[in-house]
């Protein structure tokens, strides 16, 4: 640890924040690492204290005459003869020791630091540094015995360059991640020059417990459990997860991106609890980032491979090159590590079972599970939908490989029939989120010899829930008032259908029924929601707000007393709506009660709803906001 600015010999004229160091003291009886006693009350004297906490640094010591030195020298009993000797050599020198039973260097610094009687202190040796001594004591107070977070914070607060080193001990995973959490808490508060060298050193945390997994791998469950209740957002994930058993995921949309899809692919590499490497596209041409969402999937995620191909739902030239590069990448990765053990891939994006097809058919050892989010060659008025299988290497590789298994081949060139028809017949497994979803989709198949091969594995799984800690990660900010019942939809709005039913309901009701109620409503599309809300009288009880990144989305979930979900309008064209609302499975973890406006016998109608109506019924959704109202105010 060299200074940027002075030479390690110059005294430093950096100030303390004592308002800070009695935050850190308040907060000691919290740290995870155990302190040395720092209790003394007696002033500083003016001067510098030296610890010494390696004994060859004596040799060349030189304080140039200054009497206002001390020096305190950390040893264990070995070291004793040594010291004597200086002692003697230099009777100018005030010099005391401290005795330890072991010779491990961060609980030698705290216990030098402890010792320290003088304004100032420096850590002897080639790459020494200066720093106030109440400073320096009240970092060590802070952090204990975690050698890189001790001079990251002195660092940070004295402006120093910073060369995060190898983390000194091999405990198992938990000094690693706590100290990973106390570096992320500086990080924060660090400059941005800062910023990188903090990140190497959490990086090497992040790789001494990837060691450590390589030798315990039944403790990684665990040590997520662990992960989930600290604020940590910037772990490299892929270095914790390097020698983990692991199988590949095709996923298009996939966190960071703000995708609905993506994020239900990562709850679901969650709820899988299995180590994959991920392949996906680099969608920043139509969606968002948000860096929080990495917390779902990042601990079962080795590599990652973004994908930059042109990034289309249908447009096959775009999806073949997709399917291409992810396919290459696959096998780089097989080369490197081995083959895998299992895929997974999940379509509201088609390329990604046809990418899952093709390694399928690459690799037919490989166990395959490919999920469906919602019927893809329809679309929500039984229409088909997608675009032509063109010819090229895609179309000869799937062709030649069903061939060859003697497989029937789709009955049309469009690309999503492909990709349904691909998955059936080649998967091993298949999940389909809901009961109406799997017979709807098998009734269109162009083969029944095909839908009953896809029936035999078929499973339904609903979109997973994360778990509680997740739901006060990230602050949510939505101004309650007292005395309101407050009522919450996120969404598109639309103003013919889904959440009208409740505008028109809150316009019907009476005046002190609405005067307690507050519609809170997250959507893309604010001034149409405003203009609606005036046109009925009740822009009074209705707050609009824009779309939160998800993780604050999940804690706001847990502030109202309802949250509103529709179905999707499907009676015209649909005989059971085969459609279940990816929202649903984040509102079930919140803890707050959910009203559905629900088509009947829908698979969100069957869900254990405290509130329901009928779509398109204002009447009946009348009545249920007064009963929101009454549970909040009974003796209204």
């Amino acid at each position: 640890m060299q200074s940027a600015e002075r030479p390690w010999s110059q005294s430093t004229t950096a100030t303390v924040d004592a308002e800070l160091i009695e935050s850190w003291t308040a907060a000691l009886d919290e740290l995870p690492y155990p302190t040395v006693g720092f209790g003394r009350t007696e002033p500083l004297a003016p001067g510098l204290s030296i610890v010494v906490l390696d004994l060859d640094d004596l040799d060349g010591l030189s304080v140039d005459g200054r009497r206002d030195v001390e020096l305190v020298i950390v040893l264990t009993s070995a070291g004793r003869p040594i010291v004597e000797a200086f002692r003697t050599s230099h009777p100018e020198l005030d010099v005391r020791t401290i005795s330890l039973p072991t010779a491990h260097r961060a609980a030698a610094r705290v216990a030098g630091l402890a010792a320290a009687r003088r304004a100032q202190v420096r850590e002897a040796g080639e790459n020494g540094t200066v720093v106030e001594t109440a400073l320096a004591q009240a970092i060590a107070r802070q952090v204990g015995g975690a050698e890189d977070v001790y001079w990251a914070n002195v660092a940070v607060r004295t402006r120093t360059e910073f060369v995060a080193g190898t983390p000194d001990d091999d405990a198992g995973w938990r000094p690693h991640l706590a100290a990973i959490a106390q570096l992320e808490e500086l990080r924060a508060e660090a400059g941005a020059a800062m910023v990188a060298p903090i990140d190497e050193a959490i990086a090497a945390r992040a790789t001494a417990i990837g060691t450590y997994l390589q030798r315990h791998p039944s403790e990684h469950a665990e040590l997520v459990a662990a992960l989930d209740e600290l604020p940590i957002f910037h772990l490299p994930y892929g270095l914790v997860n390097a020698g983990m058993p692991r199988g590949v995921v095709f996923a298009y949309a996939f966190a960071p991106y703000a995708d609905a899809s993506g994020i239900v692919m990562a709850k679901r590499i969650r709820t899988m609890g299995r180590v994959a490497d991920v392949v996906y596209n680099a969608m920043d041409r139509i969606r968002t980032v948000d860096p929080t969402t990495r917390r779902i999937a990042g601990p079962f995620t080795a590599d990652e491979a973004v994908i930059a191909t042109p990034t289309y739902f249908s447009h096959w030239p775009a999806m073949e090159q997709f399917i291409l590069e992810g396919l290459d990448q696959a096998r780089k990765w097989e080369a490197e590590k081995g083959p895998y053990r299992w895929s997974y891939s999940r379509a509201h994006f088609a390329a990604s079972h046809l990418l899952g097809a093709a390694h399928k058919l690459a690799s037919p050892s490989v166990s395959w599970t490919a999920e469906f989010s919602d019927p893809l060659s329809r679309d929500m008025l039984d229409e088909e939908r997608g675009t032509t299988v063109e010819p090229g290497p895609v179309r000869e590789l799937l062709t030649a490989g069903l061939e060859k298994l003697g497989l029937p081949m789709p009955a049309s060139d469009n690309c999503f029939v492909w990709c349904e028809e691909l998955a059936y017949v080649l998967a091993d497994e298949l999940i389909f989120t809901n009961e109406n979803q799997l017979e709807y989709m098998l009734s269109y198949c162009s083969d029944p010899l095909v839908a009953a091969t896809a029936r035999a594995k078929a499973v339904v799984s609903a979109h997973p829930t994360l778990p509680t800690p997740f739901y006060s990660m990230v602050d949510g900010h939505a101004p309650l008032e007292p005395g309101k019942a407050h009522v919450a939809y996120f969404g598109v709005f639309y103003p013919t259908r889904g959440l009208d039913d409740v505008l028109a309901a809150a316009a019907e009701l009476g005046p002190a029924d609405r005067e307690r109620l507050m519609l809170h409503v997250f959507t893309t599309k604010p001034e149409t929601l405003r203009a609606r809300a005036a046109e009925l009288g009740i822009g009074a009880c209705v707050r609009v707000g824009p779309y939160a990144g998800y993780l604050e989305f999940l804690n706001l979930t847990t502030r109202f007393d309802c949250l509103v979900v529709n179905d999707a309008n499907t009676s015209e064209h649909h005989e059971r709506n085969p459609y279940l609302p990816s929202k649903w499975s984040d509102y079930k973890g919140s803890g707050t009660a959910v009203w559905g406006l629900v088509e009947p016998d829908s698979p969100l109608s069957r869900q254990p709803l405290a509130y329901q109506s009928p779509v398109g019924d204002a009447a009946t959704a009348k009545a249920v906001l007064e009963r929101i109202v009454r549970a909040r105010f009974p003796s209204a």
